[in-house]
């Protein structure tokens, strides 16, 4: 992996760019999927005693607790995106009540320039 070398840039400034690439590289891909952790957590929701998890699926308490402040995080992140995302509608919902409002009033102010315009024309 190549990284980005830009003039006027020095390793300081990139450090935390380079710290995550190590970590990447140093991660193991995990031999669970997403739904067989969250299964796993599930058990463990339900009252499964951790001794008896790590021991039917061979894994450390260590990662079954990993793998549960991993979902707390999702689960916070989801909650904030859901926040970020219902005040961008109800944003959203105000300006196209606002622009509905004026498109009524630009229509009626239309309609009456075409009925002077008409009487106008009658005069004329």
């Amino acid at each position: 992996c190549t990284l980005p070398i830009e003039r006027n840039h020095n390793l300081v400034e990139r450090q935390p760019y380079l710290t995550h690439l190590l970590n990447r590289a140093n991660m193991r891909k995990s031999k669970f999927t997403k739904s067989q952790k969250l299964e796993v957590l599930a058990k463990w929701d339900a009252g499964a005693k951790i001794d008896d998890l790590c021991r039917e699926y061979q894994i450390s308490a260590a990662t079954l607790y990993n793998w549960k402040k991993e979902k707390a995080t999702e689960e916070d992140d989801t909650l904030r995106e859901l926040k970020q995302l219902q005040q961008e509608n109800a944003r959203l919902k105000k300006m196209y009540a606002n622009l509905s409002m004026d498109h009524e009033i630009l229509q009626e102010g239309y309609e009456m320039l075409k009925k002077w315009q008409a009487q106008d024309a009658k005069k004329k």
